[in-house]
């Protein structure tokens, strides 16, 4: 399998090989060629080109429903007044939105006892306040390691002052993929990288944390002794929290970020029966932390007016008859959707058996048609409908009862006249 991930205004080295899967049969391989400001990497590797970010995988949050690690370790966090959304207040990506008060999610510390770890995440900062704590891992009295948020700017650092200023901004009101990826962290030789949107932003020195953290917090942090999350809330959204026991190397985090930008299709358009003259709609939803445009098609031929998540076809004609697509793009990656087939009929045509009832009377007079669904009690009888003869014999059908469908009730009828 092949997977080529496309990266703007990115220039690399390729003079290296991809990734220490063990799982991998052969060593993966790295091809690379530039067209002005695009790099694109073609990486050959095992089926599942997921492996490269999943090799060391402690823990998954995709925080899209609730705290559940998706990694299969069991480390489910606890939540406490976090909404979990699809379109609020960002567009197409599900996530933990925490509201910069008192919103929580509470587990175990997995990446500041190790010497070596990777931590990673989507982030839409909303208004951040002065000083908030994206992550944190801590005991009684206080935190111990934090990645926070002060006035724009990423930091991360330990309790002690051992803080890494002015890391790297973030924009507010739109997703980010954050990567910190540590080093040798207990000898002075260790390296604390971190990398915003795929590229590396700065590379430090660091140090192991100490004293050993007893919890985590994510969207909060403690500054006391009852362990309550009330003095650093977060405001925004945080999505695919993954944590791992090794440091990704720069390749990795590319291609973790490629993945996870990739738009992603939740609901797939749906094939339909439509009527000449009548209206169909098509829609789609796709979840991506990045824009996204959209492009529908029929018979695999581009519709240059359709670039919406909905297309709707007015004033069907026979010849609308076909198959519809949309292909999803944004800047790193494209996904299209399954066929949905369009039949275009003359009109709607159903067989039902309903009651006739043959009226003979003089032209001209009045007369109504009533019924009953038991002739036991003679003062149930509805009025379906009254009749002026134009012709000595005529013809009413009920329409609203077929007799051919088993939930219809039996019907009894009389008629009567109006003076």
């Amino acid at each position: 399998m092949t997977c080529k991930i496309a990266l703007k205004k990115v220039l690399y080295s390729c003079s290296m090989m991809v990734g220490k899967d063990t799982t991998m049969k052969a060593p993966a391989t790295l091809s690379c060629f530039s067209l002005t400001t695009v790099l694109a990497l073609t990486l050959t590797a095992p089926a599942n080109c997921q492996a490269q970010v999943t090799n060391g995988l402690t823990a998954y949050y995709p925080l899209a429903k609730d705290g559940t690690d998706a990694s299969g370790h069991g480390l489910d966090m606890t939540y406490s007044n976090v909404t979990f959304a699809y379109n609020a207040p960002w567009n197409t990506n599900p996530a933990a939105l925490f509201n910069g008060t008192n919103s929580v999610c509470v587990g175990q510390p997995l990446i500041s006892t190790l010497t070596n770890w990777s931590w990673s995440a989507w982030l839409y900062p909303i208004q951040p306040p002065e000083f908030s704590v994206i992550y944190a891992e801590g005991l009684t009295g206080g935190s111990v390691f934090e990645i926070n948020l002060q006035d724009g700017i990423l930091h991360i650092g330990t309790a002690n002052g051992s803080w890494i200023d002015n890391s790297a901004p973030i924009t507010l009101n739109q997703w980010g993929h954050v990567v910190f990826t540590m080093v040798n962290a207990g000898f002075r030789s260790g390296n604390l990288a971190m990398f915003l949107n795929g590229s590396l932003v700065k590379i430090f020195g660091a140090q192991q944390v100490s004293p050993q953290p007893s919890m985590s917090a994510l969207g909060n942090g403690w500054r006391n002794s009852s362990l309550t999350f009330t003095n650093a809330p977060y405001d925004g959204g945080i999505n695919n929290l993954r944590f791992y026991n090794r440091a990704l190397s720069a390749i990795e985090v590319q291609q973790l970020y490629a993945f996870e930008a990739a738009p992603r299709i939740l609901t797939q358009p749906q094939g339909q029966v439509g009527y000449w003259g009548m209206n169909a709609s098509f829609q789609v939803r796709a979840g991506s932390p990045l824009p996204v445009t959209y492009q529908w098609a029929k018979d695999s031929f581009p519709i240059p007016w359709a670039t919406n998540s909905t297309f709707t076809l007015t004033n069907l004609n026979f010849s609308d008859a076909g198959n519809y697509s949309v292909s999803i793009s944004n800047a790193v990656a494209g996904v299209t959707s399954v066929d949905a087939s369009l039949i275009v009929n003359p009109a709607g045509v159903t067989l039902g058996l309903y009651p006739g009832l043959t009226i003979q009377g003089v032209v001209g007079r009045t007369y109504g048609i009533e019924f009953t669904t038991s002739v036991s009690n003679s003062n149930q009888w509805t009025t379906l409908t009254t009749m002026t003869l134009t012709n000595p014999v005529e013809l009413f059908t009920d329409t609203n009862a077929d007799a051919s469908l088993p939930s219809n009730p039996q019907r009894f009828y009389r008629v009567v006249p109006i003076p």
